[in-house]
């Protein structure tokens, strides 16, 4: 019969996994901040000025999504 003698589990630092978690939230919160701005101000241009830049009022929120939640 075999004994094992230093067996090591990986040990797992609270802190870092918070810290980890805490930076991604923060990402998706400050995408979300920058989808909810990007989306505000492209609301109030006109159909024409996003015909000249190349959107449609039809695909601004895919398009501004697309945009902002980029990895």
């Amino acid at each position: 019969m075999a004994i094992l003698d230093n067996v090591s589990l990986p040990t797992v630092n609270l802190f870092h996994f918070l810290g980890t978690y805490k930076k991604a939230l923060d990402k998706k919160w400050n995408q979300y901040k920058t989808y909810r701005r990007t989306m505000k101000e492209l609301s109030l241009l006109s159909d024409r000025e996003l015909d000249d830049i190349g959107l449609s009022r039809y695909s601004l929120r895919a398009t501004t999504r697309d945009r902002c939640f980029k990895h």
